[in-house]
């Protein structure tokens, strides 16, 4: 049986509202389900979260650190005058993470106290991939993985394309710079890099990693394929956590360009907005046309509602989970180049592709007047993405991989909070 070392930048669970949280919590339950390994977890989270952490019920030991409330707004200060607008940090509009101690406390630990080695250690997110350094020296022998759950430099790229003015350009473009050169070194200081779409993978190794040290699984998604929307409402939908600064200007700037002429044409059709933690400025929006629903436990209500689903993404990078579940739930997609990047999807056939203002309102009216092609696309979506996007299959064969990795090692410890 092999020991799995699983440190994450965000607590892995299985309600989480980050896409991020829920594909982490999928893996390692599936890692302890298969018997093969034992996993140790080291992370972080406010008491709220660590109610919804069930990892002890699946036999994870687990090490998490506790982040009281009122330090979320020293974090915030910090970061804004140290990281948010320097154009040479290289954490940029993320900020530094400050559990980086913790983690490497925990696994010195873990190893001088405990002693622990494991076979494997797994950095999830980029931003835990900046200790790799610090755990090769507690953990030399291990096989190293980081995760690639999209490509941060790219994202930074496409905040610098997007910045309103000069002086975020000229911060953007530095900190582009600085991130790039970051983000290689950790992948190719790692034993293996997994991503989740061929875009990226294609990046990474173009970016001089070796081929065969990168691998591509499927990212988990609530697949949706039980919902049936209403293909005759005039309900269109826009879900993602809204606390995301990519996730709240794309919705902005589609009520602002978009929507208020959708309405001034037909008063009659609605907007969704779903998602967690959205700003003040969006919740001023509402109105008998747009409902803001804040974070919801179960999105399928919303799903239900709506006849089609839009992604006008300004920024961001990767592959897009809330496009691939309302792909799976049968909606009608129309986003376009950073809503569908990774999927492999035509448009006209799984989604309709649209960029400016003119080519969503133009969309969006095309397919209301056109219920036949409305539910095609819908369907032909769905069978996409049960074709192209089995996540669950691309786990097991990653599994197979990592119990050819590593040395043996010894058993897990006790659980410490």
């Amino acid at each position: 049986m092999k020991n799995i070392l699983y440190i994450s930048a965000m607590l892995p669970y299985d309600e989480a509202p980050h896409s991020s949280g829920k594909i982490n919590s999928f893996i390692i339950n599936k890692m302890v389900e298969s018997g093969d390994f034992n996993v140790t977890l080291i992370s972080n989270a406010n008491k709220k979260e660590l109610v919804k952490h069930s990892f002890q019920k699946h036999q994870v030991t687990s090490y998490i650190k506790i982040i009281p409330n009122y330090f979320k707004f020293f974090r915030y200060v910090f970061n804004i005058i140290f990281h948010h607008y320097s154009p040479i940090s290289k954490w940029g509009f993320w900020g530094y993470p400050f559990t980086h101690n913790f983690y490497i406390n925990t696994a010195t630990h873990l190893a001088q106290i405990k002693y622990y080695y494991p076979d494997i250690v797994i950095l999830a997110w980029v931003q835990t991939g900046f200790i790799i350094d610090k755990i090769k020296t507690i953990y030399p022998n291990a096989f190293f993985i980081v995760t690639a759950e999209d490509i941060w430099f790219q994202a930074v790229y496409r905040f610098m394309v997007g910045a309103s003015n000069p002086f975020l350009f000229f911060i953007f473009k530095g900190q582009y710079n600085v991130t790039k050169q970051a983000e290689i070194k950790i992948w190719k200081k790692c034993n293996m890099v997994l991503c989740n779409n061929v875009k990226d993978k294609n990046m990474i190794i173009q970016s001089g990693v070796n081929i065969n040290n990168v691998l591509r699984v499927n990212p988990y998604f609530e697949a949706k394929y039980h919902i049936r929307p209403n293909l005759n409402s005039k309900t269109i939908l826009f879900y993602g956590n809204l606390k995301r600064r990519e996730n709240h200007l794309s919705a902005v700037w589609f009520i602002n360009n978009v929507f208020t002429n959708i309405i001034s044409k037909d008063s009659t059709i609605k907007f969704i907005l779903a998602g967690a933690q959205p700003h003040q400025e969006l919740l001023n929006y509402k109105s008998n046309n747009i409902e803001i629903t804040g974070f919801l436990q179960n999105t399928d209500a919303v799903f239900q509602k709506a006849s089609i689903f839009v992604a006008p993404l300004k920024f961001g990078a990767g592959i897009k989970i809330k496009v691939l579940e309302a792909m799976s739930a049968g909606l009608p997609v129309i986003t376009n180049t950073i809503g569908i990047e990774g999927i492999d999807a035509k448009n006209g056939i799984h989604y309709l592709h649209a960029e400016t203002d003119k080519d969503f309102y133009n969309t969006i009216f095309y397919l209301l007047e056109n219920r036949q092609q409305l539910m095609q696309i819908g369907e032909n979506a769905r069978k996409l993405t049960i074709k192209n996007h089995d996540f669950y299959q691309d786990v097991k064969n990653m599994l197979s991989v990592l119990k050819t990795k590593g040395h043996g090692s010894s058993e897990c410890p006790p659980s410490l909070y």
